[in-house]
């Protein structure tokens, strides 16, 4: 029979936590009916950060047209866009046209980033 062994097992290292995203929502291009916007995904982190979530919210009957950047789907007034996990210390951008019947849209009512306000609005 053998004996137990006295060394513990060597655990694996903890990993650090993954990052807490950060986004920031810029108008990069108003015209009339409509609007470019974009928001930027950054990863503040020493490590990659977790796949995200990005919630923007219209105030009217505004329509996503081209996105770049990340998959999206819209529900009424609201879009969510995902995106996979951004490399620590780097950033991801979505740019996406808005058709809006309003003469120059201002832009979104809110927007977050994993249930967090997204800087710029």
């Amino acid at each position: 029979t053998e004996k137990p062994s006295r060394t513990p097992g060597s655990a694996p290292p903890p990993q650090p936590p993954a990052p807490v995203m950060t986004a920031r929502y810029e108008n990069v291009n108003s015209r009339l009916l409509g609007y470019t916007g974009e928001v930027r995904v950054t990863n503040p982190g020493d490590v990659a950060g977790a796949d995200w979530t990005v919630v923007v919210t219209f105030s009217d009957d505004s329509e996503i047209g081209k996105v770049s950047g990340a998959q999206w789907r819209q529900d009424g007034q609201t879009v969510t866009f995902t995106g996979s996990a951004v490399p620590a210390g780097k950033s991801q951008t979505i740019r996406f046209d808005v058709r809006d019947s309003a003469a120059f849209a201002k832009g979104p009512a809110s927007c977050a980033i994993d249930g967090r306000p997204c800087e710029g609005l």
